[in-house]
């Protein structure tokens, strides 16, 4: 995946990545990231961390992002070049055109959400680094691995999901050993992500995954785009089980504050 767009630098990395440089401005996301903080001081100092950030703060901050030219206009032409898969599979009469908005907030007591190798239900994938944690030790940077498995049919897909799903079970320092392995043997590169850039790579046929906390917290928005339906149903039935597991935790964590 090759862009080349005035509004901002594009780097490829490795073929798989592509990196939008200086897209958005550190006062949008100081911002943005004080609207989290609202978020997680309603929640209290031991409310839910890792995915449960609300799906109508995510949609809020990706709109925002997008009031920004240069990444509207790197959306759009991402999302032209993602017809080329779409039209490989075939399923553009089928294809789910919403996009899916997801922040992350990850820290180090959030261990069952790293090194976890999966492939995205969907076509497109934006990552925009909110915030790193800090870089004395593992900050949670991207792991993309190569090289990118040719188009799946839906019983290979759900196959992948399934072996993904049982390796997610596993204990996390058996998780970070299979990471070191795939590090040192080149199984896999690390894509070191900077405030401020996007990255754009192919979820669906780019095996990916995200190494640990040591301390801090890493925050990204994460939108998703062209879910072909190659899942089966899984994914869909996967994200509505962490949506109402957040929800529950927040209603509980807001009772548990309340006087």
């Amino acid at each position: 995946m090759t862009l080349n767009t005035r509004d901002t630098e594009s780097k490829d990395i490795e073929s798989s990545v592509t990196e939008f440089r200086h897209v958005i401005t550190q006062d949008l996301l100081g911002k943005i990231n004080a609207l989290i903080d609202i978020e997680h001081r309603e929640a209290g100092p031991d409310g839910p961390r890792g995915l449960h950030v609300s799906s109508a703060l995510a949609g809020q901050i990706a709109e925002i992002v997008r009031s920004l030219p240069a990444f509207a206009a790197l959306e759009a032409n991402t999302k032209l070049i993602a017809t080329k898969t779409l039209l490989v599979l075939n399923a553009k009469n089928k294809v789910n055109a919403h996009p899916l908005h997801i922040v992350r907030c990850v820290d180090p007591r959030v261990s069952r959400e790293s090194h976890c190798r999966h492939y995205d239900s969907h076509i497109l994938t934006l990552l925009v680094p909110l915030q790193l944690a800090e870089q004395s030790g593992p900050n949670g940077d991207l792991l993309v691995y190569l090289p990118s498995r040719p188009v799946p049919s839906v019983t290979r897909n759900i196959g992948a999901k399934l072996k993904h799903g049982i390796q997610r079970s596993l204990p996390f320092a058996t998780r970070a050993f299979l990471t070191d392995r795939d590090v040192r043997t080149g199984r896999c590169v690390r894509v070191s992500c900077t405030p401020g850039s996007v990255y754009a790579f192919n979820g669906f046929i780019s095996k990916h995954a995200n190494l640990d906390i040591a301390a801090g917290q890493r925050r990204s928005l994460l939108i998703h785009w062209f879910d072909p339906g190659r899942s089966g149903g899984v994914s869909r039935a996967m994200r509505f089980a962490r949506r109402i597991s957040g929800n529950t935790s927040r209603i509980l964590q807001r009772g548990k504050n309340a006087p």
